[in-house]
């Protein structure tokens, strides 16, 4: 039975169905809504709510003639669901894109060691259409697609599954807030040039200078980045 204190009862049922949730795997049945009311002695609401809390994550699913069913909750599914209603000022942001220097700065690492020679040699035939498509005028947004397609294909040479898919929420976010792409500073061509320098390290399985360069083009473009927008915010 709960404890009927001050403490909100619904959250102390999701607690206690959590606890009987790591005890078992996704397929079983965790129960019936009727059986639990009563087990819990609760109000057929509070279980409801509780049960509707975890639906919500994925982690329950009512099933008919079954009951409560555990499920493998997909991960990325709920981190693309939240992902809009977190990012909503500039701090939340800026941690955002400090999550995307981590899964990549951590992705060179495990693509040098992980990735195919496929995934090296696409990777640097990538990095090569970008330093040949630099020239004067060319549109903004090609350039980030080409920007985009590299680095998808960077983290995707780590071979974890779960990384790629992450990235590849975290990326479509920022392609889709508004302004963000149009405010990036135009990289010099000595920048660009790095793209094909850090794909012909990570072919030689040279993790230390792969490193190194995937921390310096974030580190520059971060700075350019500030640069451009202290200017604007300084002129008249």
């Amino acid at each position: 039975m709960l404890k009927k204190s001050n403490n909100n009862l619904t959250q102390q049922v999701v607690d206690e169905l959590l606890e009987r949730i790591l005890g078992i795997h996704p397929g079983d049945c965790l129960g019936t809504e009727a059986n639990l009311t009563e087990e819990f002695n609760v109000s057929r609401n509070i279980l409801r709510e509780a049960v509707n809390r975890l639906k919500g994550l994925g982690i329950l699913e009512s099933r008919q003639n079954q009951g409560l069913v555990v499920r493998k909750p997909d991960m990325i599914d709920i981190f693309e669901t939240v992902l809009p209603f977190y990012a909503v000022n500039d701090l939340s942001f800026k941690e955002l894109f400090d999550l995307r220097y981590c899964l990549e700065t951590g992705a060179v690492g495990l693509a040098v060691e992980r990735a195919t020679e496929e995934q090296l040699k696409d990777l640097e035939d990538c990095a090569m259409d970008y330093v040949q498509k630099l020239k004067p005028g060319i549109a903004k947004d090609e350039l980030t697609e080409i920007e985009v397609k590299f680095h998808t294909k960077l983290l995707n040479a780590a071979n974890n599954k779960f990384i790629s898919s992450m990235y590849a929420v975290i990326i479509k976010y920022f392609q889709e807030a508004p302004g963000y792409f149009e405010s990036w500073p135009n990289l010099p061509e000595e920048e660009c040039w790095k793209h094909l320098l850090l794909a012909r390290a990570m072919a030689r399985r040279d993790r230390q200078t792969a490193c190194a360069l995937i921390r310096d083009l974030f580190y520059n473009s971060i700075v350019k980045q500030k640069e451009q927008k202290k200017k604007k915010e300084e002129q008249p």
